[in-house]
């Protein structure tokens, strides 16, 4: 898709679908997957660097736990005919 999936895949100050890691209009099972691949991440457990960012670390607190699902699930079902996502915009997410 040409865009790095650590990248903040909607416009900066939406709060809904942040959980659309692919960029592809929804937050749906395919966005799960790659929620579920840096889910456990922490302090001492492969944390989420600047070099090696996180999917889901929505708080930007070094970590993708249960309070980053929350925010994921807030959005999960969005599609163009549910409370349809906006353009995505590719920037950086985090700052560690």
């Amino acid at each position: 898709m040409g865009r790095s999936r650590y990248d903040r895949p909607c416009e900066e100050g939406n709060p809904s679908c942040n959980g659309n890691f692919t960029c592809d209009g929804d937050v749906d099972a395919e966005d799960v997957m790659s929620f579920l691949t840096d889910f456990g991440r922490s302090e001492y457990n492969n944390p989420c660097t600047n070099e090696e960012q996180c999917h889901g670390d929505f708080y930007c607190d070094e970590d993708v736990d249960a309070s980053d699902v929350t925010k994921f699930l807030e959005d999960f079902g969005s599609s163009q005919y549910n409370n349809p996502c906006h353009v995505c915009e590719v920037v950086a997410w985090c700052v560690y």
